[in-house]
């Protein structure tokens, strides 16, 4: 095993790739990060209500870690990924991590991912998607919603 000290060294050079990418590339690779994460949600709902019941479950708690799979095999830009670069700016032992370059990664990464899973719902939406199984992938969709905001009646 790897001791702090070597793996935050490690993570450093990391941080210090992350933040020195150009705005345009951030914003495109979170642009693809966001719609890889959400395609993995989709095919998770589409496997739950295909299936249905607690198999369905299952089977969608199984679809779903394949939109991680493609973020980490393609090499893109997701923001909770990202939100461990401060651990090389904390150490204080560097100055080549800044701060600034740490706050634009995530502003512009987050701003990304918020538009590519925009852009999967939007094709979800006008591709007519939900409507599948008979409109059961889209109650499914709207359970898992309101499921997670307790603000909607």
């Amino acid at each position: 095993m790897k001791p702090s000290t070597e793996i935050l060294k490690n993570y450093e050079i990391t941080a210090q790739g992350k933040t020195s990418l150009t705005a345009m590339r951030m914003i495109l690779s979170g642009i693809f990060a966001g719609f890889f994460i959400a395609l993995g949600g989709l095919g998770s709902q589409v496997a739950a209500t295909a299936v249905g019941g607690t198999a369905g479950k299952a089977v969608g708690a199984c679809v779903f870690p394949v939109g991680l799979f493609l973020v980490v095999t393609v090499g893109v830009e997701l923001f909770t990924g990202n939100c461990l670069l401060v651990a090389p700016w904390f150490s204080r032992k560097t100055t080549k991590v800044k701060f600034t370059g740490i706050l634009k990664n995530w502003l512009l990464v987050y701003i990304g991912n918020f538009l590519g899973g925009l852009l999967l719902s939007c094709a979800v939406y006008f591709g007519h998607i939900d409507r599948m199984f008979d409109n059961a992938l889209g109650q499914t969709m709207i359970g898992a919603a309101t499921s997670k905001w307790p603000l909607i009646p």
